[in-house]
């Protein structure tokens, strides 16, 4: 099973030399000597026709030259699966190479024949070669391979087309071929790889697979089978194999037909038939979904953009490119470890680390870009995040899509599935070759943005849909994949239901709260300026600036006294009305409140505007209570974490869309902030549309309403027929009369609703309740906004600008989104008191190490106060001390001790704000005892006391006076 044999490595490397690299170098050739060809392709054009371009013209010609080859690879590819039918395997790579020796002929005379038309017709040709190459030839190795070297002779093609591609740049360069007069060499060098590695071609073995379960020969495929697997076979080992292909024989090949070996040959499965099999819908999804993710990951873009990154850190334009091939020579030489890695480690885990590391890099790559002339040692970051980007790349986006499809087909749909997947990859790449340049020219550093989401979206459904295939017979495969989405084994409980049921909640309701957080910040001084002259017209009163900051804060707290009001009437509408029902009102509250925004600035009405922030707080107070209580109720057990932490999910996402919506570049100007502070309504419309078809939660209906039928259909709404459900059922009417000690009755009797008061005065649930409480006031008092207000100081101290800087602080809100989408798998895979006290403690440790950093920093620390030195020094104020600055920020303003801050130029001058602040907090606020308390919330007793001895003995050791 694992070991090679020399016909194996001879097929290998004949395939990838002789049709895989050739490939390759025709994609990475043409590049170099572009202005060359197209200054003889205009000279050609003018002797021939008596046209001269203009460079427009030019430049579209030259536009065809190049995306000709991408349109023959999409046709390629289509004939891929009626080629390798009818011809086979081993002859579907004879046509490669012809395609590819008569493409080359075409370029070699082109020049000669003074012919733009061979030119053109030669790259057409050698697209056709390339799109049948890639659909057909790691089909051909994986079926040679024994199971134990399907990745790692799979990975062939792709290692050959990575090779190719550096091959090409290197025999592009001025240096070799890339002249003037030489460029028609540099174009058909590789006829001689194909000539060469063509001679073995009379001896090498036809796949077994195709003969024996397509063709129906079946001496022939045993004798190639014993020729491949050498000498020392043994009989069992043929006798396994045999009896594995005819387990593979599809309905049109049935057993009883393959087990004759005079029956006629079977119908071949054409393109049409796999598309409308329902049976291979998901394995093809799959498999076009990764070759054509490949495309669109955003490789092409990253080696467009190194060129300009290398330059950016002072390299000439010459050694720029030197540094770009020496990029794709790092491409090359992780594609050598492709074999290794494909036969030590598993695809889905490849698959999964390569989308999501590239999804993460290439966010970087885009905050890094954008702000490479804001930051000198930016272009050495967006240096390594390419070397990263290549990296993980290649373990897994790179390799894996060519032969994934060999692994989750059977031999007879195979070719047509393997032609799709190929259809896939080079029509986007068409698309990228299309629409990049206009891209880069409107986006700048934000085109690989869709390359990101590309990644994150395909990591996602290889998450949830992509089987392990490694070391698994293609008969333990196709049934996992067989029902398309509905086959995936519900081993962890996500039903599309229950997903849909998670998705309609956060986009109806908590990204618009969480948008409602987010975009009153940026436009709120126009919205000062407005509400003055509309008070001013409307009651004939001149504001003074007290009175109009008084106006504002209004404006802003108002929002958070409804989060109060609508926390404490979330209890009795979620027990009064049920949970469906609640989500339903949060939307009402949020719509109406968009219409009050909206309006407020045509009525010329202040009131409006506090009015909808009110129903906004309202509609905020009732999500936070109710959506998290919702969610958790209709998950089952494992998957009750993961779905509750969908709603923060949202209210950060939010956050950050409305951070990006409120740019002056966006909505945040003074003409169109009321359209900023009203344009979530739109995501409201998730609510309607699917109100109707979300069930209520199952817990509810039989805890509380004493409905079991009720329950019962909620309960198969969500989870359908399946075991999880039964489960599901049997544990909540365990759960439900567990408190009683009673059996589960024929119909339950629902419970009395519990209100307020008497949840407060019940003693069993006072610890529960503190906890609670606890932990959702002290995840404001952690200080998070503390560190969003202090870090726009901090990217203006390493030389941002003021707008960079605040673009600067979204790209810190974008990555605090990007690892709040991995929560789910958290709370999936890890203990709540675990991750509380690791987060806790975490960020109390960072506070206290930050605290002492203004003291490094500034230069004028030598004539600090003593006893302020040893109040700082000897107890470091933990977490609960720095996260109240958030609450006094506003009384900063009132006291003017932000004045030193917006004077200075960088944070290491920033100090004079930091004293008197810890000053006003030293001296009314905080008392050495609170931070004591506080540890206890964070940490378990035992190291809470060794701390708070330790804290005590350091301050009676600074004689201080408050202690």
């Amino acid at each position: 099973e694992t070991r090679w044999t020399f016909w194996l490595l001879t097929a290998g490397i004949s395939t990838t030399l002789g049709a895989a690299v050739p490939t390759g170098y025709n994609i990475g050739v043409i590049n170099a000597p572009a202005n060359f060809i197209k200054a003889w392709c205009n000279e050609t054009i003018f002797e021939t026709y008596g046209t001269v371009f203009t460079e427009g013209n030019l430049e579209t010609f030259w536009s065809a030259v190049v995306s000709i080859f991408l349109i023959g690879g999409v046709i390629g590819s289509l004939g891929g699966a009626w080629v390798a039918d009818r011809l086979g395997r081993k002859r579907s790579f004879l046509l490669c190479g012809f395609l590819l020796f008569v493409g080359g002929v075409c370029f070699q005379f082109c020049q000669t024949l003074s012919s733009v038309e061979l030119l053109m017709a030669g790259r057409f040709i050698v697209g056709l070669a390339a799109g049948l190459t890639t659909s057909t030839v790691p089909m051909y190795l994986t079926e040679l391979a024994p199971l134990g070297l399907r990745g790692a002779l799979g990975v062939f093609c792709s290692m050959g087309v990575t090779g190719g591609v550096v091959v090409g740049q290197v025999i592009s360069l001025e240096e070799i071929f890339g002249t003037e007069e030489h460029w028609q060499f540099a174009l058909s060098f590789y006829v001689i790889l194909v000539v060469i590695f063509f001679v073995p071609y009379l001896w090498l073995p036809e796949s077994p697979k195709y003969l024996f379960v397509i063709r129906r020969r079946h001496d022939e495929a045993v004798n190639e089978l014993k020729r491949i697997a050498g000498k020392k076979v043994r009989d069992e080992y043929v006798r396994e194999q045999i009896d594995a292909m005819r387990r593979e024989c599809t309905p049109e090949n049935d057993e009883d037909s393959c087990e004759d070996g005079r029956a006629k040959k079977p119908k071949e499965r054409t393109i049409w038939s796999v598309l409308t099999d329902r049976t291979l819908l998901l394995p093809l999804v799959l498999v076009c979904a990764l070759q054509g993710g490949q495309q669109l990951s955003g490789i092409n873009a990253v080696f467009f953009y190194s060129v300009s990154i290398f330059e950016s850190v002072g390299l000439s334009s010459t050694d720029a490119k030197f540094a770009n091939l020496g990029a794709g020579c790092l491409n090359l030489f992780v594609a050598f470890f492709s074999p290794i890695l494909m036969a030590k480690f598993n695809r889905r885990f490849l698959a999964l680390t390569s989308c999501a590391m590239c999804a993460l890099f290439l966010f970087c790559l885009t905050f890094i870009v954008f702000f490479i002339d804001d930051v000198e040692w930016f272009s050495y970051a967006s240096i390594v995040a390419i070397l990263l980007y290549i990296l993980f790349y290649q373990i897994g986006l790179g390799p894996i899509p060519y032969f994934i499809g060999s692994e989750l087909f059977e031999v007879g749909p195979r070719p047509a599935a393997m032609a799709m997947g190929s259809l896939a990859s080079w029509g986007c790449n068409f698309i990228v070759a299309m629409l990049f340049t206009t891209l880069q020219s409107a986006w700048g550093a934000f085109v690989f943005l869709p390359f990101a989401f590309t990644c994150v979206g395909l990591t996602v459904l290889l998450r949830m849909y992509l089987p392990e295939t490694r070391g698994k017979h293609i008969s333990q495969i196709v049934p996992l994949v067989a029902k398309g989405f509905s086959s995936k084994p519900l081993e962890s409980g996500w039903t599309l239901q229950l997903v849909a049921l998670g998705a309609i909640t956060s986009l109806g309701v908590s990204i618009p709260v969480g948008y409602q957080i987010g975009v009153i910040n940026a436009p709120s001084e126009y919205i000062k300026r407005w509400s003055n002259e509309t008070i001013t017209r409307n009651y004939q009163v001149q504001l003074t600036d007290g009175a109009l900051r008084a106006i504002v804060a209004s404006i802003i707290s108002i929002a958070l006294i409804g989060g109060v009001i609508g926390s404490l009437q979330g209890a009795y509408l979620a027990d009064r009305y049920g949970r469906k029902k609640s989500f339903l009102c949060c939307a009402l509250l949020l719509t109406s409140g968009a219409l009050c925004f909206l309006f407020c600035r045509a009525a010329s009405s202040v009131e409006l505007l506090l009015l909808g922030r009110l129903l906004v707080g309202l509609s905020c107070g009732l999500t936070t209570g109710v959506i998290p209580m919702y969610l958790a109720e209709v998950s089952p057990i494992k998957l009750r974490g993961a779905m509750g932490v969908l709603c923060p999910l949202g209210l950060t996402a939010g956050v950050v869309v409305a951070q990006v919506i409120s740019l002056e570049q966006v909505l945040g100007t003074e003409q169109h902030w009321h359209y900023a502070l009203s344009c979530y309504a739109v995501l409201n419309l998730f609510c309607y549309a699917f109100y109707f078809w979300i069930p209520e939660s199952p817990k509810y209906l039989y805890s509380v309403k004493g409905d079991q039928a009720g329950s019962l259909r909620a309960i198969r709404k969500l989870f359908g027929r399946h075991t999880i459900g039964d489960d599901y059922i049997k544990l909540q009417m365990e759960c439900t009369n567990s408190s009683n000690g009673q059996s589960p009755p024929d119909e339950a009797q629902p419970q009395a609703n519990r209100s307020l008061c008497s949840v407060i005065r019940d003693p069993t649930l006072t610890l529960p309740l503190v906890l609670v409480c606890v932990l959702q006031g002290g995840q404001q008092l952690s200080g998070i906004n503390a560190v969003f207000f202090y870090s726009v100081s901090i990217f203006e101290s390493v030389g941002f600008s003021s707008t960079a800087a605040k673009l600067a602080n979204l790209g810190v809100g974008c990555l605090n989104l990007f690892v709040s989408l991995f929560g789910p798998l958290l709370m999936a895979r890890c203990n709540r008191r675990t991750l509380c006290l690791l987060s806790c403690s975490a960020c109390a440790i960072i506070f206290s190490g930050l605290d002492p950093f203004p003291f490094l920093l500034d230069q004028s620390f030598s004539i600090l106060d003593h006893a302020q030195q040893q109040w700082r020094w000897g107890a470091y104020p933990p977490g609960d001390a720095i996260s109240l600055l958030g609450w006094l920020f506003p009384l900063c303003k009132v006291y003017g001790l932000s004045t030193a801050t917006e004077q200075s130029t960088g944070h290491r001058n920033g100090y004079t704000t930091v004293k008197p602040l810890y000053a006003v907090l030293f001296e009314n606020v905080l008392q050495c005892a609170n931070h004591a308390c506080v540890l206890v919330l964070i940490t378990d007793r035992n190291l809470c006391l060794c701390l708070r001895l330790k804290m005590s003995s350091e301050l009676e050791k600074g004689n201080n006076k408050t202690v």
